[in-house]
């Protein structure tokens, strides 16, 4: 079955309906202030404290040594979402039983890097569409690209993201077949905003796809 990751968390109502519909991770987004979906540390600290036990919290970072230090230490996420150079020799010991989710922009060269970044020991890898540095930007990539590096790393886990809602995730996961989705404009009817029948119709597609 695709796991479910809904990104831009920012308002408890948006995490009751995903802790309602069981999505599998959320994600908090910290230090991008140019997303409408930006939390600063204390509000991310709140909403993750609200999270049920088998619900995974996601911190959605840029590689940046000090920044993940003050993640990981304020917040102990499941994982990590990192945006940005591979710096993971720099914090390795910081993030020893944290999950590594390497982001990286949908482009040719995209197998070649998910590939180093797996053999520096990221756990796994997300394919987006970003823009200025980060994703949610609502915009669908050449998904046959993103199934060349599904494959290309498998059974590394590949997580699908970039302007994926409740019209196109079928056919999605028909072309990709990823680990997981990860959704976050496509959940909202104004920006920043996530609406709960958006996330419960998405998250009820995905675990019906076969």
């Amino acid at each position: 079955m695709v796991k479910v990751k809904v990104c831009g968390i920012k308002h408890m109502r948006a995490l009751e309906s995903c802790i309602e519909a069981e999505v599998d991770a959320v994600g908090f987004i910290i230090g991008f202030p140019s997303s409408p979906r930006n939390l600063s540390l204390k509000e991310a600290k709140f909403l993750m404290g609200k999270l049920p036990p088998f619900l995974n919290g996601i911190a959605v970072v840029r590689e940046d040594l000090k920044t993940v230090e003050k993640v990981v230490k304020e917040l102990n996420p499941h994982g990590l979402q990192l945006y940005g150079p591979f710096r993971i020799d720099e914090y390795r010991d910081l993030v020893r039983g944290v999950k590594l989710l390497k982001a990286l922009e949908a482009k040719s060269d995209s197998l070649m890097k998910a590939k180093e970044a797996l053999k520096l020991g990221y756990d796994a890898i997300l394919l987006d569409s970003i823009v200025k540095g980060i994703g949610g930007t609502g915009k669908v990539h050449n998904w046959e690209l993103s199934r060349k590096v599904r494959d290309g790393i498998y059974p590394y886990p590949f997580i699908l993201s970039g302007g994926l809602n409740k019209d196109n995730v079928l056919e999605a996961i028909d072309k990709v077949k990823p680990y997981a989705v990860d959704a976050s404009s496509g959940l909202e009817r104004v920006k920043g905003i996530k609406d709960s029948k958006l996330i419960k119709e998405f998250v009820r597609l995905v675990k019906e796809a076969k």
